[in-house]
């Protein structure tokens, strides 16, 4: 009899660890998905950036009348633009303005692009648990590149923030 109960406690505490193991990689892909969705976000912001120093030196090289600059810096803008989407980063509207500007070269000077609102969304999960500390440090630095955070849902066990911000 003693022999069964053993084997039932050790059965029963196998299988707790068990548990607990499945929470435990479950959390971890949470954590994984977030810090690449925050990884995302910042390759984001640099292509960005890269994009709008793009377009300054075009509209530099517009203003001075360097056709020959603007069609160097057109060139390098497209070898961008086939990185960016040979590695599916997210290029929106500056890039699409950087496209209106170096098409403008040759036609005009005068001539802008129409702009239209454009959204970049973001989603972070998180295990509802006491770890709120990731979840502030988190929600911090993708408020510092400048996502507003649109909803929090509770789907299961877990809490989905769902961000935006506006690409410029």
């Amino acid at each position: 009899m003693r022999l069964f109960g053993l084997l039932l406690f050790c059965v029963t505490l196998l299988s707790a660890q068990g548990s607990s193991t499945w929470g435990d990689l479950d959390e971890t892909h949470r954590k994984l998905q977030n810090e690449i969705a925050q990884s995302h976000a910042l390759a984001e912001d640099l292509t960005n950036e890269f994009i709008r120093n793009l377009t300054k030196a075009i509209e530099a090289a517009k203003a001075s009348g360097n056709v020959a600059k603007a069609e160097e810096l057109t060139k390098a803008l497209e070898t961008l633009k086939a990185l960016a989407n040979s590695n599916k980063l997210p290029i929106s509207a500056p890039l699409e303005t950087a496209k209106a500007l170096t098409s403008s070269i040759s036609t005009s000077t005068n001539s802008t692009a129409p702009s239209a609102a454009v959204w970049s969304y973001m989603l972070l999960r998180f295990t509802i648990s006491d770890r709120s500390l990731d979840e502030v440090e988190q929600l911090n630095t993708a408020g510092q590149r400048g996502f507003d955070l649109v909803s929090v849902v509770q789907a299961g066990d877990e809490r989905l923030f769902y961000l935006k911000r506006h690409v410029q």
